[in-house]
């Protein structure tokens, strides 16, 4: 129809090819959209430039359609080389085989194999750690080896990368061969923008990865750091917080996200340092002060308001309340385990990693989420108990409270009584 109108070499043709290449790819026929795609990338680039969001899109789509292909190519030489070995082994055909020209042809077929053997999916963290060790590090040994003992290195911040949680549909934005380099401040004027510029000439591929293509919102999260400046943005701090209105002012996703990832190499110590007295979790007068707040939000939301809309058939409000119940319910569990909640779309997933009842919570919070509230909401109430009363024990367990009360609003108060600071410990239970 494009071709029709002479449309053809427009944006809105490059947008249909685009599309037919996806189509061709999902039917399998990789060669095809390879060459739509191809085209397509071509006239975005022209029309709208590299820098736009469709020429970005194109070329991840063609990326994925290349490595397709190859995957296509590597599966049918193996079902090939399969088959020829096959024969050489067949004892029926052995006397009328002739062996050299059998192992010629395996050969040959191995050959024109693609040279990436492992097709398996690659995780962003270690891809970003190969990408340091094989490329960064070597360039930082013969260039900056009197300031080597002055950095540290790694991969931490926002993205699922860094908790180890992403996946295919994760490397549409900010994926792609990168890290960080931490230096003291005072080192920034000394060598840091030399450093910058030189490492800006390092090759942007690596292992059949492209380069990273960043969102708009994806800027500044890779590159070269001071140590005070990577840390006061998520925590408003140059180092460990000193108060514990400090740590009480900090999102627990923030807390999480400087503390997720992993640190390369250090040399200088310091950014290692900050980092593992975070990873200890809050002060205990502030995470008890937590676990209070949460506690009584949760029996408000879920124990008390939940069946109660339920009954009253007003469901969105009944909804909210579940929601509100099952982010106050997660949160509590990483308090129980010294942890800090990531950010919200990685909470539930998180809980696989928490030894204390993060398997329990995982669970009961994805039931919650997939039952009906018209159907199953007296089932749902019961999930809710149970839950609250698994929680109980573990306070127990760890010394918070000495009531057995499963109603979770009488348990706030108790565990308030076992902060050390005055105004904290009398301060009101429902709020922080």
């Amino acid at each position: 129809m494009y071709k029709e109108q002479q449309y053809e070499g427009t944006v809105l043709y490059a947008a249909a090819l685009n599309s037919l290449g996806i189509l061709y790819c999902e039917k399998g026929q990789y060669e095809k959209a390879k060459a739509v795609m191809t085209e397509s990338v071509e006239i975005t680039k022209k029309h709208l430039g590299e820098s736009s969001d469709a020429y970005k899109t194109s070329v991840k789509n063609l990326e994925m359609i290349q490595e397709k292909l190859q995957e296509h190519k590597i599966k049918s030489n193996h079902e090939i080389l399969q088959e020829t070995l096959k024969e050489m082994t067949t004892a029926s055909c052995a006397q009328e085989y002739n062996l050299e020209t059998a192992m010629a042809s395996a050969r040959k077929v191995l050959e024109n194999s693609p040279k990436v053997v492992e097709t398996g999916f690659v995780k962003g963290l270690d891809l970003c750690r190969a990408y340091f060790n094989e490329v960064c590090y070597p360039l930082l040994e013969r260039e900056f080896a009197n300031f080597l003992p002055r950095m540290a290195a790694g991969l931490i911040g926002e993205g699922s990368e860094c908790y180890g949680f992403d996946d295919e549909i994760s490397r549409d934005h900010d994926f792609g061969p990168s890290f960080q380099i931490y230096i003291p401040k005072e080192d920034m004027p000394v060598y840091g923008e030399r450093l910058k510029h030189r490492l800006a000439t390092l090759p942007k591929t690596f292992q059949g990865f492209g380069a990273r293509v960043e969102s708009q919102y994806g800027d500044g999260r890779v590159g070269v750091f001071t140590i005070e400046d990577f840390y006061r943005k998520f925590t408003a701090a140059e180092g460990v917080p000193d108060t514990l209105s400090h740590w009480r002012q900090i999102p627990e996703n923030a807390l999480s996200t400087v503390t997720n990832g992993e640190v390369f190499f250090d040399n200088y110590g310091e950014f290692t340092r900050i980092r593992e007295e975070l990873k200890k979790g809050y002060p205990e007068d502030v995470r008890l002060k937590k676990i209070a707040a949460r506690l009584m939000k949760m029996a408000q939301s879920g124990q008390y308001n939940f069946p109660r809309c339920n009954k009253r058939k007003e469901y969105v409000a009944s909804r909210l309340a579940l929601s509100e119940f099952m982010s106050v319910s997660m949160s509590l569990v990483y308090l129980l385990n010294h942890a800090y909640r990531p950010y919200y779309k990685w909470v539930h997933r998180g809980l696989l990693d928490l030894p204390i009842l993060g398997q329990n919570a995982y669970d009961k919070m994805q039931r919650l989420s997939v039952l009906s509230l018209e159907k199953d909401s007296r089932e749902m109430e019961w999930i809710i108990e149970e839950f609250c009363v698994a929680c109980v024990e573990e306070l127990k367990a760890q010394g918070l409270t000495s009531s057995s009360e499963a109603f979770l609003l009488a348990q706030g108060p108790e565990v308030l009584k076992r902060i050390q600071e005055p105004a904290l410990r009398n301060s009101n239970p429902w709020v922080e």
